[in-house]
Parts: C-alpha cells; sequence; structure tokens
C-alpha cells in the first residue's frame, strides 16, 4: 500500500516537470508584446521615445526637453509686423479702410455764438475753419470727407463770399442757409457762389460796380445745399433747440440728407482735375521747433481782452483742447466731448469792416499773402499764406519755403484779423 503511494507521487512529479519546461520553451517562441502606441507605424526600430512608451514612466523633469519627429518643423515665436496702412484721408493723412484720395468732402457752415451752444457734430469733421464775422463773433466751417452716415449736424447758418471762397479751397460742397447778400451791396456771397471768385472779389474792392461789367470773368463758383432751397428740402428742424435757443439756432442736417441732394442736383463727387490740397501730409518729423506754443489764445473780440478761442496742449494726449469764449470748453453737443486737434493753423487776413454798411458786414482781404503760424506737440512755427488771384487755391508755404506738411491728425484753421494780431498769444 505505501510502496503503490510512493510510485504514485513520484509519477506526479514527473509529469509536472515536464509540462513546465514544454511550457516554458512554448512561451519563449511567442513574438515579444507590443509597445507602440494604438494606429501608431509598427518598425522595428526600438521605441526611443519614453513620453510614447507605454511600459515607461511619463518623464516629470522639467528640464528634459521631449523628443520631436525629425519630420515636424519646429515652433517658432510669431514676429510682429506693423500694419500696412493702405489707404489715408487726404485732409488729416489718418489711415481709411478705403481709398478717398479723389472724393470731394462737405463744408458746413456752422454758428458758433454763444446762445447757439452747444453746436452739434463738429468733433466729426476732418478740418474745421474759424472765421470772424460781423460783431465780433465767428462762424465755423466744419468740413467731412466720410459724410454719407453722418449724424446730425447743426446749427447751420448763412454763408459769405470768404466762406465760399474757403470752401472751394477743399473743392468743397457747400452746406449753408442763405448768405447775407442784399441787392446792391458789395459784400457778395451770391456772386461768389454763381459767378465766381474774381468777379465778386473785383465788386468787392471797388474795382467794378455791378457783376455785369464783367462778364468775361465769370467762371464757376462751388456746388451749393442751400437750407433756403424749397425742394428738396435740405434741412430740418431740431425741436428742443427751436424751443430752448431760437428758431435761428435749430437748423440741422445729416449724411443721408446731404447725400440725397448731392444725387439730386447731380453734383461731381470727385476732385476736378488739378486739385491742390492747401496744405500735405507729412509725419512726425513734420513737427517745428522754433517756438513755444502750449497754449494759443485768439481775442476775437479787441474790447474783451479774455473772450475769444484758446488751444491748450495736452501733453497725455498729443492734441490742442479747445475752449471758447472765456476759457469755456468748447463741447460737441452730439457727444458731450471736448473739441480736440492734433494740428493748428492760424491765418492773419485783414478784416476791416465795409465803410457805411449798417450791418458791419465784414470785407475779407483773402488775395495776397500774408503770415501765419502752424502749431502742432506744443510747438510752433511761422509760415506764409498765398492766394494770387481771387480765382487761386489758398496754399500754405512752411519756414523751409516748401508747401506746408503737416502731422497726420485732424485740423483746426483759424483765420484771424491782421488788425489784432498783437493780441495774439503764443506761449
Amino acid at each position: 500500500m505505501n510502496t503503490k503511494n510512493s510510485l504514485f507521487r513520484l509519477a506526479l512529479i514527473i509529469l509536472a516537470s515536464l509540462t513546465l519546461t514544454f511550457g516554458l520553451c512554448a512561451c519563449g517562441e511567442k513574438d515579444p508584446p507590443v509597445t507602440t502606441a494604438p494606429n501608431s507605424d509598427i518598425t522595428d526600430e526600438p521605441a526611443t521615445d519614453p513620453v510614447t512608451d507605454e511600459l515607461t514612466d511619463p518623464v516629470t523633469d522639467d528640464t528634459t526637453v521631449p523628443a520631436t519627429d525629425d519630420t515636424t518643423e519646429p515652433v517658432t515665436e510669431p514676429v510682429e509686423v506693423d500694419p500696412i496702412i493702405e489707404f489715408v484721408n487726404p485732409l488729416t493723412g489718418l489711415s481709411t479702410e478705403e481709398d478717398l484720395s479723389g472724393k470731394r468732402p462737405v463744408s458746413i457752415s456752422i454758428d458758433n455764438v454763444r446762445k447757439a451752444q452747444p453746436t452739434i457734430g463738429l468733433s466729426y469733421a476732418d478740418v474745421v475753419v474759424e472765421m470772424p464775422f460781423e460783431g465780433f463773433e465767428t462762424r465755423m466751417m466744419a468740413i467731412y470727407l466720410d459724410y454719407e452716415d453722418l449724424p446730425t449736424v447743426g446749427n447751420i447758418r448763412s454763408a459769405r463770399d470768404y466762406m465760399v471762397r474757403l470752401a472751394a479751397d477743399f473743392d468743397s460742397i457747400l452746406v449753408h442757409a442763405g448768405s447775407d447778400t442784399d441787392i446792391g451791396c458789395r459784400q457778395l456771397a451770391l456772386n461768389a457762389i454763381r459767378y465766381g471768385f474774381e468777379v465778386s472779389y473785383l465788386i468787392k474792392t471797388d474795382v467794378i460796380k455791378y457783376a455785369a461789367e464783367r462778364e468775361d470773368l465769370w467762371t464757376d463758383g462751388v456746388d451749393t445745399i442751400n437750407g433756403l432751397d424749397y425742394y428738396p428740402n435740405p434741412m430740418f428742424r431740431d425741436v428742443d433747440r427751436m424751443y430752448n435757443m431760437a428758431i435761428e439756432h435749430s437748423t440741422m442736417i445729416n449724411g443721408e440728407v446731404i447725400c440725397d441732394c448731392i444725387d439730386h442736383k447731380k453734383y461731381p463727387t470727385e476732385h476736378t482735375v488739378g486739385f491742390a490740397m492747401p496744405y500735405v501730409i507729412g509725419n512726425e518729423s513734420s513737427v517745428p521747433t522754433a517756438l513755444d506754443a502750449k497754449h494759443v489764445f485768439l481775442p476775437y473780440n479787441p474790447y474783451q481782452s479774455n473772450y475769444g478761442a484758446e488751444y491748450t496742449y495736452d501733453n497725455e494726449k498729443g492734441v490742442y483742447l479747445r475752449s471758447n469764449y472765456a476759457s469755456e470748453p468748447s463741447i460737441d453737443g452730439a457727444n458731450g466731448n471736448q473739441l480736440e486737434f492734433k494740428n493748428l493753423i492760424v491765418l492773419l487776413i485783414s478784416t476791416k469792416p465795409f465803410e457805411n454798411d449798417e450791418k458791419n458786414r465784414l470785407n475779407v482781404d483773402y488775395v495776397g499773402t500774408g503770415k501765419g503760424y502752424y502749431c502742432v506737440n506744443g510747438k510752433c512755427e511761422e509760415i506764409t499764406w498765398i492766394r494770387e488771384k481771387a480765382n487761386d487755391g489758398l496754399t500754405l508755404i512752411g519756414a523751409d519755403g516748401e508747401v506746408l506738411d503737416i502731422v497726420p491728425g485732424k485740423v483746426m484753421i483759424n483765420v484771424y484779423p491782421t488788425e489784432y494780431s498783437d493780441n495774439l498769444k503764443l506761449n
């Protein structure tokens, strides 16, 4: 019995040994397990990327640079490139989304008396021209190039012959509400519009008495949108201003109405051949250095020394902030912003009143030559203005003897009486 048990146990041991031996041999014939990631190409090369090898702990050392595929281009930091400005506004030199180089602007006659404040929409203008009017008051001519979507602007007032001349200096379409023309009066804004500037100028300077005397001098004047036209009626009233100020301070217009009037009158919207601006656009190197001009004061009323146009240079913004009257900020009623300009130009022009004119209208002598100032970045230089004949455009000459080049930015032009030039302050 014991012998049988011993033999049975021995047989079991031998059988287990044989099974183990054959099992190990069979395992040795099998391929090693695949260690590449799913969907990756299997190659004879051993896996060398410790990050992607499933049997290897992930790399946690920040100083170790992971291996990269030789076919992958190295990642480089993007290089910042200054944007290319394709188009600029020819009035300001500021960038635009479309080519406006040949487009005619519109000029709008806007009142500047104290009772009419705040005026509406002046901050949208590319160029603003301030000029003296009768009674020691001033009037604005706001020039807009991109006027199609122009919001409400006003209040709009009448034109004078020198305003018509300045509007033509920018080859603009003049928007106004009538003129100062009286039958027999020498101050003939209407003649300047209808006949041209030479006839009007000869009449106002007593060279001739009537336009009919010099029909050979008649030339085209400027295209205008007159608020006194019945059709198309180009203007509307601001009811709040009409009842809280006066009816004459409530005449308004917007871009939609301007476009309708231009279409109705079939005015050309592109510049005439050979047109040239009074100035050219330069760059930041155009800044003068001759004189300090952090503060510019132009008292239009010689009997009120603290009453006039005032400009204070803001170092942080890099612009001139405008004030009116007795240092009151000039506010645009459309948005509550104070008017500000990069460039300030002062033109000294004789503006004596006509003799024996009960309305004290001004005989502004805009033909000839005179001096002025160009101010930017708190500095200024003396410049010269030239208009050889009434039909010629205005040209501004810088201190270098070339056509004035200005720094890109909005422009403010002040026509200031030569008779008061001693009151002008630059410091």
